[in-house]
């Protein structure tokens, strides 16, 4: 249904083919979580032992999420952010295993 005053071909004119847009933002998305993992390192090596500190640590030294609307990371971005490098194979398994016996 098209509203009144609205484009009657709007078929025509939107974009279905998003696959390229899919990959930048993924590839987008890998590239956070990478930067997060090395932010992550970077954190242990300065002593801090928990998840917490280690968000705490990022916040602090100003590395916020990535974006527009750059935010500090909450419990639930930063959680989502290393879960990513499992899912998406972007670190090797002993590196994952390290960082969830180290940070749980």
């Amino acid at each position: 249904m098209v509203r009144p005053g609205g484009n009657p071909n709007l078929l025509k004119v939107r974009n279905t083919d998003t696959t390229a847009a899919n990959v930048a933002r993924q590839t987008a998305a890998d590239k956070q979580a990478l930067q997060v993992f090395d932010w992550t390192r970077e954190a242990l090596t300065n002593g801090c032992t928990t998840l917490a500190e280690c968000m705490a640590w990022l916040n602090n030294h100003g590395n916020y999420t990535r974006g527009k609307n750059s935010k500090p990371w909450s419990d639930k971005t930063y959680r989502r952010a290393l879960k990513r490098l499992g899912r998406r194979h972007l670190i090797s398994i002993s590196d994952a295993r390290q960082l969830l016996d180290i940070l749980e």
